[in-house]
């Protein structure tokens, strides 16, 4: 694992060195990372695994910046890295990140993974309809529906 910071501070660790990037987005409550480190381990085996901690986290008095803080810290990471486009993963309230991302930025982004959403995300709203995926309703998406 190395572990580097980005021009404009964000501290970010890049764990395995083979096979497409992923970017596992910090948690939007803290802007720390614990959240994934289970996973980062297993994904490095076939991944080069890319985690950062979001701008102003601090382990003892952490905020949640803003959904555009948040975006501009994972473009700065994916830039710093030095991957040329990468598969985004969000969790929680932090799933509808990947999307926006991917919108935002789709040549950047290879995919978008979203777990367990907290709140509905309406892909209309987010993503241009190109990003969508084929067949797939997203008003009936919802567990439950």
């Amino acid at each position: 694992m190395r572990s580097e910071t980005t021009t404009t501070g964000i501290r970010y660790s890049v764990i395995g060195e083979t096979g497409p990037a992923i970017l596992l987005l910090p948690d939007p409550s803290t802007g720390t990372r614990p959240t994934w480190q289970l996973q980062e381990t297993y994904l490095a085996r076939h991944f080069r695994v890319v985690a950062f901690e979001a701008s102003g986290a601090e382990p003892v008095h952490p905020i949640a910046p803003d959904a555009g803080v948040r975006l501009a810290d994972a473009v700065a990471v994916v830039d710093a890295c030095g991957a040329d486009a990468v598969v985004v993963v969000g969790a929680a309230s932090g799933a509808a990140l990947p999307l926006e991302l991917a919108a935002a930025h789709p040549e950047r982004v290879r995919g978008a993974v979203s777990i367990a959403r907290d709140q509905p995300v309406r892909l209309d709203q987010v993503a241009p309809p190109a990003l969508f995926i084929q067949g797939t309703d997203h008003e009936d998406a919802s567990p439950g529906r």
